[in-house]
């Protein structure tokens, strides 16, 4: 592993999270029933979630990759992944399949776009730049960055764009929208909030009773590899 770039990849994630978690807080203020304090950590999962998905574009998952994303979320998310090596990560499948994530309008996502129909807020450009900083970032891991890296970075731009005009973000006459919910309880039609929120962590394997969907998904993201972690 490079320092550089694992702390390339930090600061990638720190900037993602410090500009967006007062946004989702302040959406998050007007909820009944949700602690605030919290909601940063959906933010720092969907971090993890982008960041996943941008190493999984090529499907090669390297060690610099890896050690990058071990070094930058052990600390953050509570879970086993602080102790794992690349070859772990590997063994346990943890990545596979994690590239959908770019091509999907997350909860996270949802709000923001939702928000700024309201008000003509920034929070999806923000959310878009940022993002793809992150994919920039992974894709420097690489010696030489792949076309299928770039591309991943494209259609991740695409996909935020997508979910802007979905919500009518820029029009004169903003969408109406019903209040926010913030990250993890996004609603399809005809779903109670409380059906949202379990429809969301059933997408993310979350089975963790009691837990936020931040803490959920952290730990379930891990679980595969916690029989290698267990003994450190």
């Amino acid at each position: 592993m490079t320092e550089r770039g694992a702390a390339a990849l930090d600061d990638a994630v720190r900037a993602f999270v410090d500009d967006l978690a007062p946004e989702i807080q302040a959406l998050g203020a007007s909820v009944d029933g949700i602690d605030r304090d919290r909601l940063r950590d959906d933010v720092e999962v969907e971090a993890y979630n982008l960041a996943c998905a941008f190493i999984d574009a090529d499907g090669l998952h390297t060690d610099d990759e890896l050690w990058a994303l071990i070094a930058t979320f052990g600390r953050r998310l509570p879970s086993d992944l602080g102790r794992a090596t690349p070859g772990h990560v590997r063994d346990a499948g943890l990545l596979v399949g994690r590239r959908a994530h770019i091509g999907r309008t997350s909860a996270l996502l949802d709000v923001l776009a939702g928000a700024d129909a309201r008000d003509g807020g920034g929070r999806t450009q923000r959310f878009a730049f940022l993002g793809a900083n992150i994919g920039h970032t992974v894709a420097a891991l690489d010696l030489l960055p792949s076309r299928t890296e770039l591309d991943a970075i494209e259609e991740f731009r695409a996909t935020v764009a997508q979910a802007a005009r979905d919500h009518h973000v820029g029009t004169a006459e903003p969408h109406e929208h019903e209040p926010a919910a913030p990250a993890g309880t996004h609603r399809q039609a005809g779903e109670t909030r409380q059906e949202g929120a379990e429809r969301d962590q059933a997408d993310a394997g979350v089975g963790a009773s009691g837990a936020s969907s931040a803490t959920g998904r952290a730990r379930t993201g891990f679980v595969r590899c916690n029989p290698i972690g267990h003994d450190g």
